[in-house]
């Protein structure tokens, strides 16, 4: 894993520049970023991640409180 410190406004670039990540705001610990890439490549938050392969699993019933009908994941629809 590669850790750098960025500033608010300063960019990675990753694979020659076909996807780059900008720091857009930082507030306190929180730190807004933006990532540019293709459409062809996606980019998806882990705990959006870790939710959908609970739901996948023969056990799902039951999710950290959340039932498996059709309920939105922790933090749905902030991006």
């Amino acid at each position: 894993m590669l850790v750098i410190a960025r500033r608010e406004g300063e960019i990675i670039s990753i694979a020659d520049g076909l996807i780059r990540i900008k720091v857009l705001s930082v507030q306190g610990k929180i730190a807004r970023i933006g990532i540019a890439a293709p459409r062809e490549i996606s980019a998806r938050r882990e705990e959006v991640e870790t939710y959908d392969a609970a739901l996948s699993s023969s056990d799902a019933s039951s999710i950290g409180g959340v039932n498996a009908h059709g309920a939105e994941p922790p933090d749905a629809g902030r991006a």
